[in-house]
């Protein structure tokens, strides 16, 4: 279903870790360019710096060429249906043009150009069928239209800003959809989401540790980390109750509010507790991140002191127990270290082991020295012809 070529994918991978594994001595040089040799990087993938001049410069002209095409068709941008059959047709040529002469021709992987035509591509997509509808389309069908493209997207080119935006616009389509279905729906909205997230973050988390989707580990996780946020925002007392008045026009406590807010409390400690205990990084660092909205969700309703003290009182207990983790942990504890991870990103798929052994292959066998030979009756061949 990737549209990159997933031998090239791999390599990059093993070439990472062979990378990080010479940078720390643990393989040779000979060992790593064996490793070069035997796994060649074939796909094209520059600095983040220059990704992001390449990712504008590409915007850039794809903006300036539509514009251009614009002005050389003038006379028919009276019709809207041509000035989205327009927009349209330049998707798809700059989809072609991604599928076709950049990743399968040029070879490029998270170039910075692969990049852009992605979202110039989808951005037209989209923007042709809100052309096409008279910009009257409900809530639920444009978050279902934003959906399928963000997910056709993620599929063939792995990026994980449209995996994100698939998944939100998937809770967008669940939420006004049950707003357009019946009172009864809108009003079971926080429980609807909260399951709709609990289900995709098992889903995600059972689909990232499985080699066929290897290539998808980034996405997933993301994927995984914005189910465990809107799983806590769906059931936080401060989202539920604001929503609900813009949404309903309901004002005051929210009905069975004692059971938001323990849910407010609750889960951002879970998640810290579970993350620790199974070495989940993921959860551990959501979690922290959720404490924030809790503080947050207290201080909007009960306002036990002015924002300044508060803000203040706040950082400095951060710093202290900063301070504090820092200092238990810089003898490894129970699985967790202060000392950074110098591989710089984990395997993805493929163990970290796999380049080092397949390096040992092509580890060159020491030969013996040829000016010892057998010969027939000279000292060297022991009297092989009955002479020494």
């Amino acid at each position: 279903m990737i549209a990159y070529n997933p031998t090239g994918l791999d390599n990059a991978v093993i070439n990472d870790q062979a990378q990080s594994e010479y940078k720390k001595g643990n393989i040779t040089a000979v060992e790593m360019a064996g490793i070069k040799t035997a796994f060649p990087e074939i796909l094209y993938t520059p600095n983040f710096f220059i990704r992001i001049g390449l990712f504008l410069l590409t915007a850039v002209i794809v903006i300036c060429a539509l514009g251009l095409i614009m002005l050389v068709m003038m006379a028919g941008l009276n019709n809207e249906n041509f000035i989205g059959g327009l927009i349209l047709f330049w998707g798809g040529c700059c989809y072609a043009m991604l599928e076709l002469w950049w990743v399968q021709d040029k070879k490029h992987y998270r170039s910075g150009i692969d990049d852009a035509l992605t979202w110039a591509s989808s951005g037209a997509l989209l923007t042709a069928m809100i052309v096409f509808t008279d910009f009257d389309l409900e809530g639920s069908f444009l978050c279902g239209v934003i959906c399928a493209i963000a997910t056709w997207m993620t599929l063939r080119f792995a990026d994980m800003l449209m995996a994100l935006t698939a998944f939100g616009s998937a809770i967008g389509f669940i939420f006004f959809a049950g707003f357009e279905v019946s009172p009864i729906a809108a009003d079971l909205m926080p429980f609807i989401i909260m399951l709709v997230s609990l289900g995709a973050y098992v889903l995600f988390s059972r689909l990232s540790g499985k080699e066929q989707f290897r290539h998808y580990e980034a996405c997933l996780d993301v994927l995984t980390t914005a189910a465990l946020i809107t799983l806590y925002m769906a059931g936080n007392y401060f989202v539920v109750r604001e929503v609900g008045a813009e949404m309903l026009g309901k004002t005051g406590p929210v009905p069975i509010g004692w059971l938001f807010w323990i849910f407010t409390f609750v889960i951002p400690p879970v998640y810290i507790y579970f993350g620790i205990r199974r070495k989940d990084r993921i959860r551990l660092r959501t979690g922290l991140i959720l404490l924030g909205m809790i503080v947050f969700t207290v201080r909007y309703y009960h306002s036990l002191m002015p924002i300044e003290t508060a803000m203040v009182l706040g950082g400095a207990v951060l710093i202290v127990a900063a301070w504090a983790v820092i200092r238990y942990l810089k003898q490894p504890r129970y699985g967790f270290t202060y000392e950074a991870d110098e591989s710089g990103e984990e395997m993805t798929g493929l163990k970290a082991a796999e380049a080092i052994i397949i390096a040992q292959t092509f580890h060159k066998t020491p030969q013996p020295d040829d000016s010892f030979k057998f010969g027939g009756g000279t000292g060297g061949g022991g009297g092989a012809t009955g002479d020494y």
